[in-house]
């Protein structure tokens, strides 16, 4: 028997961990943990794609099913974004306890209460039931995790002591350091982008036009809504051409190196089930595929994205030689990665039969033969970094468009043959992308910590930060006393302010407070002021102060006195709110 039950969830830091976490009871018959290891292994092995259970040392006991259970839900919310790091064992005389860190508390609750289902029913949980539990917690978690470019930024804050959250509840919107040293940004975005430049690049179309008017090389194109024009578009742009949907991103619906009205028709089609809209036909570019970084106005790096090859040897097959080059491919594969084979499937037999090969050919030793046109990561697609071999020509013309578009950070997609000669001798430019892609340079060998450093920017930090901590009734006398300059935010008995302005409701978490004051931008500093029954229950309001005060009839017990400590650059005690001093 396992019997799992909620005893608090603290948004800050607290007696367990220097983060959020959701902390529950644990309690294990003697008879469950004398099963417990074979039933650990049986969960391990039905989920091994994704979860590595702790190791134990000695026989297996409570705290070691308590253990087994917080990591298997740490790691069942991180498959899909996530990049929580707290899962925690607490022995008490009374029980177990596990913490768990969290984006949204119920769903890490709920990811412990399916890991100790999952143990406890394993021999008898149907895997179809089991499936679509985690396949439900699965979607939840892509619909609260940071998406993959913000658990970037996300890692580096944690990293660095810099404080982050989510701007707006339910969206992308992340936002890093407080106050008026705040940035925001929409995946790796940055909110200070220009909204028309935004709108601009989604239109695919327009984009090209801006394009033009600027001189920028870029492929000729024209847009169609039925196959009715596709005669009139194949005159205008000539083969090979490349279809593609206009308000789609990722390369979805889009088929390149169309030679003929047959194949356009099929890459109509194929765009238009992606697409409710105009789909775009374009002049096929040879060459190879880069992902021009700019950031903050200069280009930053630039990434080549190899489509997937194989190269003869002059006894095997394509097809022995692709699914040799997908096995180690196929071993990085799991439910939320990014990294993938090759498909065998219609698109992989084409690209081979416009190169003259089918499947079961032998290509002599030395042959380079492409198996798919468009290079992506989930379809054995590689990366690298030649930022170092870049035109000044590209990197001028790239620079100019991310101006023109009024983006902080932009991701450029731009063909040529050679990427050390002038975009005006050959190549062109293709696509704009606002979120560069932060997958792209990672892949390419860049160091995830060079990649958040250069997207974060020096602007986002912590703002000098004052908690005072006292009982409840000397809250009003102690707001009577706040200095009151137009900068300062502040937060004492459920009001919450800047400078002399007061905002008439009144919020009854600390938490909330704080979350308040540090999302408007004028805000130079902080004052919260929290009675030591709201720590208890909800954690301290952020990860550090720059001074803790704490008033001795606050009667703050050890524990708590020492979570406050360790978590202020400076703690002050003091006898009363008459002697405080800002």
């Amino acid at each position: 028997m396992i019997d799992l039950r909620h005893l608090a969830t603290y948004f800050g830091p607290n007696p367990h961990a220097s983060g959020p976490v959701v902390v529950g009871s644990l309690r294990v018959s003697a008879g469950f943990v004398a099963e417990a290891a074979e039933k650990m292994t049986r969960v391990s092995q039905a989920c091994a794609a994704w979860f590595a259970p702790p190791a134990t040392e000695g026989p297996v006991d409570e705290a070691a099913v308590g253990r087994f259970i917080a990591h298997w839900a740490l790691a069942a919310l991180n498959e899909f974004g996530g990049g929580l790091t707290t899962a925690l064992v607490i022995r008490t005389t009374d029980d177990i306890r596990v913490a768990l860190g969290f984006y949204h508390p119920k769903l890490s609750f709920d990811a412990l209460a399916l890991a100790a289902q999952l143990l406890a029913d394993i021999d008898r949980l149907p895997v179809t039931e089991f499936t679509e539990a985690l396949e439900r917690l699965w979607q939840a978690c892509r619909t609260i995790n940071p998406d993959f470019q913000a658990q970037f930024l996300i890692d580096y804050a944690r990293k660095h002591d810099l404080p982050y959250r989510r701007h707006v509840p339910g969206t992308r919107l992340w936002q890093f350091g407080w106050g008026g040293r705040s940035e925001i940004f929409f995946e790796s975005s940055p909110m200070g982008d220009s909204a028309r430049g935004q709108s601009w690049a989604r239109d695919k179309a327009l984009s090209k036009e801006i394009f033009r008017a600027l001189g920028v090389p870029t492929a000729p194109s024209m847009i169609v809504r039925s196959e009715a024009e596709l005669e009139q578009a194949a005159r205008t742009v000539g083969f090979p051409c490349v279809t593609k949907p206009l308000d789609r991103g990722r390369s979805r619906g889009v088929t390149t190196d169309i030679r003929d009205h047959g194949q356009l028709v099929q890459g109509f089609r194929e765009a238009a089930r992606h697409t409710a809209g105009g789909i775009m036909i374009e002049r096929h570019v040879e060459g190879e595929v880069f992902r021009l970084v700019v950031v903050r106005g200069r280009l930053w790096k630039t990434i080549r994205r190899d489509r997937p090859y194989v190269v003869g040897d002059g006894r095997s097959t394509l097809l022995s030689l692709t699914e040799a080059r997908n096995e180690p491919l196929r071993r990085q594969t799991r439910p939320g990665g990014f990294v993938g084979p090759v498909p065998l499937q219609s698109e992989f037999r084409s690209v081979l039969r416009r190169q003259g090969f089918g499947p079961e050919d032998i290509p002599a030793a030395g042959v380079r033969v492409r198996l798919l046109d468009i290079p992506l990561l989930s379809a054995g697609a590689a990366y690298c970094d030649v930022t170092e071999q870049v035109h000044p020509d590209v990197a001028v013309m790239a620079e100019a468009l991310a101006r023109a578009f009024g983006v902080a950070s932009c991701g450029l997609d731009y063909i040529a043959t050679d990427i050390g000669r002038s975009c005006f001798e050959q190549g062109a430019f293709i696509e704009i992308n606002l979120t560069p892609g932060l997958r792209v340079p990672l892949m390419a060998g860049v160091p995830a910590e060079e990649i958040a450093r250069t997207i974060l920017g020096d602007r986002p930090a912590r703002l000098p930060y004052t908690l005072v901590i006292a009982p409840a009734a000397d809250h009003e006398a102690i707001r009577a006393r706040l200095p009151l300059a137009p900068s300062v935010g502040w937060a004492c008995g459920g009001r919450t302010g800047l400078g002399s302005l007061a905002f008439p409701d009144v919020l009854a978490s600390v938490h909330q407070a704080m979350d308040r004051l540090v999302k408007h931008p004028g805000v130079a500093s902080l004052i919260l002021v929290a009675d030591p029954a709201q720590l208890r229950s909800e954690g301290l309001p952020a990860g550090r102060t720059s001074r803790t005060i704490v008033l001795a009839s606050a009667c703050l017990d050890p524990t708590w006195r020492e979570v406050a400590r360790s978590h202020a650059d400076q703690l002050v005690e003091i006898a009363d709110h008459a002697t405080l001093r800002w």
